[in-house]
Order: C-alpha cells, then sequence, then structure tokens
C-alpha cells in the first residue's frame, strides 16, 4: 500500500520502481513523456499465469463482488491480458494515476478489513487488475517497459520466495559487480 499512497500524492511526471526491481541499464526518458507506463502486461502467456488470474478473480467474486466498479467488469474468460505488472509504474497523466491510487486504497481496506478471507495474492490482482481496467475504462495510451515476446537484459523483477533464494542473491550481487564495479 506504501506505493499508492505515494502515487496518491504525485504532482508531477514520475517512475516508481519497486525494491525488488533491479534496471541494469539506462532507461530512455521517453517513458515520463507517455500517460502511463507500466512493466509489462499478465494473461495468458503461460498455463501457470492464467491458471492463477482466474483463481484470484474467482476469490475477488467470492468475497468482494460490488465492492469496485472497475474490478467487477473483468473476467478472464473474456480476455487474453489479466493484469499490467506494476513492478514498474509511472507516467504523466497525474489525475488518472491519483485516481487509481485512491481507487487501489480503498478497495485494499476493505480487503484488510474482510477477517473471513487472507490469500496474499488477492492484492496482486486488486493492484495490477485494476490498473488494467482503469485504464481501458478511461482509454489512456501505455508504454509498457518490457514486451514479454522479446527477450531482454537491461532488467531483473524478483517474484515471490525467489526473494529469498540465497544462491540467487549471490547472482544479483555478481551481476552487479560486474556492471558497476572496476
Amino acid at each position: 500500500m506504501h506505493k499508492q499512497n505515494a502515487i496518491k500524492e504525485m504532482k508531477t511526471p514520475f517512475l516508481h520502481i519497486d525494491s525488488d526491481v533491479y534496471i541494469w541499464k539506462k532507461l530512455n526518458d521517453k517513458f515520463l513523456k507517455t500517460e502511463l507506463l507500466v512493466q509489462s502486461k499478465e494473461g495468458f502467456i503461460d498455463k501457470d499465469q492464467y491458471l492463477l488470474y482466474h483463481a484470484m478473480y474467482w476469490d475477488y467474486n467470492k468475497f468482494f463482488k460490488g465492492k469496485n466498479k472497475y474490478l467487477d467488469k473483468f473476467d478472464p474468460n473474456k480476455r487474453e491480458i489479466f493484469a499490467y505488472n506494476t513492478g514498474i509504474i509511472g507516467g504523466n497523466n497525474i489525475d488518472f494515476l491519483n485516481r487509481y491510487a485512491h481507487n487501489m486504497i480503498d478497495i485494499c481496506n476493505i480487503y484488510n478489513d474482510n477477517s473471513k478471507y487472507i490469500n496474499n495474492l488477492s492484492i496482486a490482482f486488486l493492484e495490477q487488475t485494476l490498473l488494467l481496467m482503469m485504464s481501458e475504462r478511461y482509454k489512456i495510451k501505455k508504454e509498457f517497459l518490457i514486451d514479454n515476446n522479446i527477450e531482454q537484459d537491461f532488467y531483473t523483477h524478483l517474484a515471490g520466495n525467489t526473494k529469498r533464494n540465497k544462491k540467487l542473491m549471490e547472482f544479483l550481487q555478481i551481476k552487479y559487480e560486474s556492471l558497476y564495479e572496476n
């Protein structure tokens, strides 16, 4: 929720990069000239992602249906893209980004107050699918840092339990040292 609180307060174009994201090369400034920049699309890229978003959609409908007008309209059975990964988010449409942050805070407060339901994966669904649905509703022009179909070497975003993997952290340290320490 800290990210949404920061986004809610922004008044000028910005780029927020999560603390588990590593950028290995300088980003082009063009991203601050777009309405909305997000890391990448998430969707029917592979079977696991497909099943994960369907499970989170089911959970949302069971526990939260009727709580957010944008998420209520989401149906993964009718689309290929399920969310926008917000490991990196920003842009220059500050009004839209502030509105998104307010909606995210509101739905997360409902989520946090629902003691019957605890599933941390749903926060990703709320955050990322909400952004997709709101940006489609308001026809916001988007840029994506990552094209899922093109291999890249300038970026790493750790997912889930990989953040606790000691061997992976050692490899990241080696990469950092090879790029920046001489």
